[in-house]
């Protein structure tokens, strides 16, 4: 979104702040009331405010530094003007950077491991949350089961040679680990969550439970 308005400008950017959620909308986050309204003409200067008031610097946000360098800009709160509400005053940070087994932790699921890659950029949004609403449904209909020791791998990432299973989310995990013949690959960049949930019951459920989280038998 940030590029389109390289192209096509924006004259008043408004981000409504009534409610902000923590975790976001990726992984069903809290929603807690905030009662904040953010409007600029400058539609990088009020990205900046929106990031600063959720605690986050604006100089460590990857798709704003990117624009920035574009526009030839500032990310130092100094070079802008914020009327009304002190962005001190009303910063707080909910926003906790997932570790990719939230939801699995929320029904006491174990033997599973998430990686992703630490040069997050190369993780596109898309892939992330195709692949945590999948892990939503998932955890819901399996509470408490052990998955065995999986590793899931998503974007740039490369396995543990010792990981008893391998789950390989998208083209980026299949490339990095090419040479790992007996990890389960999901194709595509992003893959789609009903091709990616069937191979993750697949390889972690026995055939009734699959059977009884499914109207059908993928087996």
């Amino acid at each position: 979104m940030q590029l389109l308005n390289i192209k096509i400008p924006s004259d008043l950017t408004i981000i409504d702040g009534t409610y902000e959620m923590e975790r976001g909308p990726s992984v069903w986050g809290t929603a807690y009331r905030k009662d904040i309204i953010i409007a600029s003409t400058d539609l990088l200067a009020a990205d900046m405010v929106g990031a600063a008031i959720l605690g986050k610097n604006p100089s460590e946000i990857p798709h704003l530094v990117e624009f920035a360098k574009l526009k030839g800009r500032s990310l130092d709160m100094k070079s802008i003007e914020v009327k009304g509400e002190k962005v001190e005053d009303v910063a707080e940070n909910r926003f906790h950077e997932t570790d990719g087994l939230i939801n699995f932790k929320r029904r006491d699921i174990k033997g599973i491991k998430v990686t992703f890659p630490d040069n997050l950029p190369s993780l596109c949004s898309y892939c992330w949350i195709n692949m945590e609403a999948a892990h939503i449904i998932f955890s819901k209909d399996n509470p408490g089961w052990d998955l065995g020791g999986l590793e899931i791998c998503v974007g740039e990432t490369y396995a543990n040679k010792e990981s008893k299973k391998v789950l390989l989310h998208g083209d980026c995990a299949i490339k990095a680990n090419k040479d790992i013949k007996s990890a389960v690959a999901v194709k595509r960049c992003p893959p789609k969550i009903l091709n990616y949930l069937p191979s993750l019951m697949k390889i972690t459920l026995n055939k009734e439970r699959v059977i009884k989280n499914n109207d059908f038998s993928i087996i």
